[in-house]
């Protein structure tokens, strides 16, 4: 028997734009940071895709100093 995938709290964002809209950064610079790994992000069939969750703490280690930017 196969183990499911455990849930998501929310959708996960697909798309470098959808990345960028939900931190309310231009496009570009989401690419620049998504193509560096400053953002918590990988591939899957050549989309960018995001968890919500993870981008909510990473910008918060940001704001606490725990995580240089």
């Amino acid at each position: 028997m196969s183990k499911s995938p455990p849930a998501l709290k929310r959708p996960t964002l697909r798309g470098a734009k959808a990345i960028a809209d939900y931190l309310g950064i231009p496009t570009r610079q989401a690419f620049y940071a998504l193509e560096h790994g400053a953002i918590p992000a990988g591939k899957f069939l050549g989309c960018w895709i995001a968890d919500p969750d993870l981008l909510d703490e990473c910008i918060a280690e940001i704001c606490s100093g725990k995580r240089p930017e």
